[in-house]
């Protein structure tokens, strides 16, 4: 499980992982929240039709909201939430195959806390190795400032055209409502020229006027939008969640490492790397781990293959036969070469024996 705060690098060292192990990966949180809305939803219609169809009187207020029929969408005060949440996390993540976990878990709510290392305990799901990326706040707001840059100006810039768009229309009506004004008055003893002159000198003045306002209501708008005060927002947005992040990482190490002593846990900081050095120096910290013990993760590298597959993979450019050519590795004193077994393993064929081998 690879988990970090804001803009750390998560999602792209698991890619990479992914991509350099053949492993699949599994966004924790949106995956969970996911199957937690679809056994809420299943239980709501079992308890619908159990219960049957039940009128509910039409509100008398056309505009109100409809009643909620509680019996259907709330769970009964006898049912177990934790016990559905550690059944939901044992669906979603399978024991048997490896996977790379995007552990980042942020809390959405009031009443939402940050509860995913008891959640992964009580499902027995806890991962082989956790790594935490982290990254200094200030970096964090500038790598996310840099990929978010572009969309908060063209946001400011929708904002400014629908206020302009809104100005100039309240303009033109209030221009118009001032034209059906002057038309109905009476301007006694004066030709048609001098009303018109009239008329042109009284709108003149309106305009001016009018200027003025928009310029003292321009400068006196607080709702204007202002680029740098939404970045400052910004800021500070990111700076809460990283400090909620980082408050959350610790709660996670403590009692990955101090209190249950079970999981190994990797630290590495990102803040002066480049997502390829980070790679690097995430290997090399988990190449102990990976390529020299048998795990789960490494387990999954071997593929047994059908025997019809067999000849797609050897004019594969991707697979190429083992240093063991068609003799199987586990008994090369007894060599068979039979195709019969094969075992796709690291970009190589293996050729065993027999299916115990395999």
């Amino acid at each position: 499980m690879i988990t970090g705060n804001k803009c750390a690098g998560v999602s792209t060292q698991i890619n990479l992982l992914c991509e350099r192990f053949k492993l699949d990966q599994l966004e924790l949180q949106s995956v969970f929240q996911k199957k937690q809305a679809e056994e809420l939803k299943s239980r709501q219609r079992k308890r619908l039709l159990s219960r049957g169809f039940k009128g509910i009187p039409d509100n008398e207020d056309p505009d109100a909201e409809p009643e909620v029929d509680t019996e259907v969408v709330e769970d009964p005060e006898e049912f177990d939430k934790g016990e559905q949440d550690v059944k939901d996390l044992r669906t979603i993540i399978p024991a048997s195959n490896g996977l790379v976990i995007d552990g980042n878990w942020r809390a959405t709510g009031e009443d939402s806390s940050y509860d995913i290392p008891d959640l992964l305990k009580s499902a027995r799901r806890m991962p082989e190795i956790v790594v935490i990326l982290k990254c200094k706040e200030e970096v964090s707001i500038k790598r996310d400032f840099a990929d978010c840059e572009q969309e908060m100006v063209a946001e400011f810039e929708r904002k400014m055209e629908e206020r302009r768009v809104g100005k100039v229309k309240a303009r033109l009506d209030a221009r118009t409502e001032k034209l059906e004004e002057l038309e109905g008055t009476d301007y006694e003893e004066m030709s048609p020229i001098e009303i018109e002159a009239k008329k042109k000198e009284d709108m003149d003045a309106w305009d001016e006027a009018r200027d003025e306002q928009d310029r003292e209501e321009d400068e006196n708008d607080d709702e204007k939008p202002d680029l740098d005060k939404m970045k400052e927002e910004k800021a500070e947005a990111l700076k809460a969640m990283c400090e909620a992040d980082e408050t959350n990482l610790e709660t996670l190490k403590t009692k990955l490492v101090e209190d249950w002593k079970a999981v190994l846990v990797v630290e590495l900081d990102t803040s002066k790397i480049s997502a390829e050095y980070v790679h690097i120096k995430l290997l090399d910290l988990l190449k102990n781990h990976i390529k020299y013990r048998r795990d789960l993760i490494e387990r999954a590298q071997a593929i047994a293959v059908k025997d019809e597959e067999v000849k797609v993979y050897e004019k594969s450019y991707t697979y190429k036969q083992s240093k063991f050519g068609e003799n199987s590795p586990i008994s090369l004193f007894n060599p068979r070469k039979t195709k019969n077994h094969t075992v796709l393993y690291r970009e190589r064929i293996y050729y065993l024996s027999d299916a115990e081998e395999q």
